[in-house]
């Protein structure tokens, strides 16, 4: 379900790594918080909420891309299970409530990449020498002494 842009403005989220695309496919899940957070602001100004926890599947918690086994991407055989954390923030006719949620799914291979201080490629495999990240390649072509 998508949500429209005048639905998020009115949520006034605020998100920390979580790619819109997962925040349309909750949308539901966020209009409900919205409205249980509404009548808990009737009672108290400060509702008490437990971190909620988000699953999106096999979906990249950082990217939002399919790492699913069906997915034409290839991104299913070096994914690994990951999450983010984010807050968002709902604005009512109430003060604004903060809720902490965690983002659970997998990280893609491109998410997991970093780049080899020596050669500048972006890569899975690579060691830590003299605090600098350095690929396979790299070390194959001047070993450590």
């Amino acid at each position: 379900m998508a949500i429209d842009k005048e639905s998020l403005e009115v949520l006034n989220l605020i998100n920390y790594g979580v790619p819109d695309k997962i925040i349309e496919e909750h949308a539901e899940k966020i209009k409900e918080i919205y409205e249980v957070l509404g009548k808990l602001a009737e009672d108290t100004a400060e509702p008490e909420m437990e971190n909620m926890e988000i699953s999106i599947g096999d979906l990249c918690a950082h990217c939002g891309r399919d790492t699913s086994f069906e997915s034409s991407e290839l991104l299913f055989v070096n994914r690994i299970p990951s999450g983010t954390d984010g807050t968002l923030v709902l604005a009512g006719s109430w003060d604004e409530v903060k809720l902490e949620v965690e983002v659970t799914g997998y990280m893609c291979a491109d998410c997991q990449s970093v780049e080899c201080d020596e050669c500048g490629n972006k890569v899975l495999d690579y060691s830590i020498r003299e605090l600098k990240i350095i690929c396979s390649d790299c070390k194959e072509v001047n070993p450590a002494e």
